[in-house]
């Protein structure tokens, strides 16, 4: 949590107990109400989103490695077990820089070996790549990909739950009390 989130955090602890104050005494009860369930349940819905955030990228490094692995091995058999034209070769991502530890660079990979199995055939044939590789390649593409979008989802979660805390806060120490 950084401090800007943990001063937001005692500005709404301070604004939810005025706001219980504020609803005993029945100015703009609705608002108010609101405000203090927001208040209420903004710790434990932000313990959650940061803990599923947390789990993402040790899954995304996992999902990567084992892109990497099943994308270089067939890049690795059409360089070693058929010793395909450079043209060929190239399609397949051979010359492309990635890392298990770049997930970017290793979905680029997995694309460039997909898209060579497409326009090659006759070459993945020959090199022993078949279908369920490049099923296997293909889930696991969407894997990765999954995960990376899941992060932008929690990440856009957890600024519209900072938004409608400070928008709370705003609320209660408006009311004055």
């Amino acid at each position: 949590m950084t401090k800007a989130d943990q001063a937001l955090a005692r500005r709404a602890r301070r604004a939810r107990d005025k706001a219980r104050v504020l609803v005993g005494q029945g100015d703009r009860l609705r608002a108010l109400a609101q405000a203090l369930a927001t208040l209420e349940t903004a710790p434990e819905r932000g313990r959650v989103l940061m803990m599923r955030l947390g789990w993402l990228p040790q899954r995304r490094a996992v999902a990567a490695r084992d892109l990497f692995e099943a994308a270089n091995a067939v890049r690795q058999r059409v360089r070693k077990r058929w010793r395909a034209a450079a043209h060929v070769r190239r399609a397949f991502g051979e010359g492309f820089a990635a890392s298990p530890a770049k997930p970017t660079a290793v979905e680029a990979l997995a694309r460039m070996v997909l898209q060579g199995a497409k326009d090659y055939p006759e070459s993945a044939r020959k090199a022993g790549v078949g279908a369920p590789t490049l099923r296997r390649i293909k889930r696991l593409l969407d894997a990765l990909v999954a995960i990376t979008n899941q992060r932008a989802k929690l990440l856009a979660e957890r600024r519209a739950l900072r938004e409608e805390v400070a928008a709370a806060v705003a609320l209660v120490e408006g009311c004055g009390g």
